[in-house]
């Protein structure tokens, strides 16, 4: 029902396909506090990445709303959705799971995402990722911590996309939009060094 929501309302955006919605699901579990998502993250090129979660939630989708997923130039490229014709029947259960609080939160959260193309979601959810486990860990990092961790202690491809300054912008639109973690949810992690 979450992935249902998610892509239903993003599916319009000309920015929206399988990143995005992973870095939505992503902050919906930490952020909103959706840990029925029940997301294990490692530390990707694209940022927190859960494939095995991305899989069973495109899959419910379509079972829920009739969403399909659409490949147009195949295998291993951009993905988007097809809407199903049940749009919107999840709704009413979907809130009455998540309650009026975390309803309210997701739709914001939504709705601030949608502003942003793909790599921008994609800092902002890194972001997100690197300053939550540092506040897990009982650390509080400077800005400057946040984005050089991002840089160097995620994937080496960030310091390919990303530069110093973009990052601190990416830090001050996620205060202007009330993206700030407390330290909870789960903790991000590099993965198996031994397939």
């Amino acid at each position: 029902m979450i992935a249902a929501e998610i892509i239903e309302r993003s599916a319009h955006q000309a920015t929206f396909g399988r990143v995005k919605l992973q870095k939505i699901a992503y902050l919906a579990d930490v952020h909103v506090g959706i840990s029925e998502l029940e997301g294990t993250y490692l530390r990707e090129a694209a940022g927190p990445l859960d494939r095995e979660m991305v899989r069973e939630m495109e899959h419910e989708a379509g079972r829920v709303a009739g969403i399909r997923v659409n490949q147009p130039d195949g295998a291993g490229t951009a993905v988007n959705y097809r809407l199903g014709d049940q749009r919107g029947a999840h709704r009413a259960e979907l809130a009455a799971l998540l309650g009026a609080d975390r309803s309210a939160k997701l739709d914001k959260l939504i709705d601030d995402i949608a502003t942003i193309d793909t790599k921008g979601a994609e800092a902002v959810a890194t972001l997100y990722a690197v300053w939550n486990d540092a506040l897990i860990e009982g650390e509080t990092p400077t800005d400057t911590e946040k984005v050089l961790a991002m840089l160097t202690e995620w994937h080496p491809e960030k310091k390919e996309k990303f530069r110093m300054d973009e990052l601190h912008t990416w830090l001050g639109w996620m205060r202007r939009h009330g993206l700030v973690p407390r330290g909870e949810g789960p903790r991000t992690s590099t993965g198996r060094l031994f397939a």
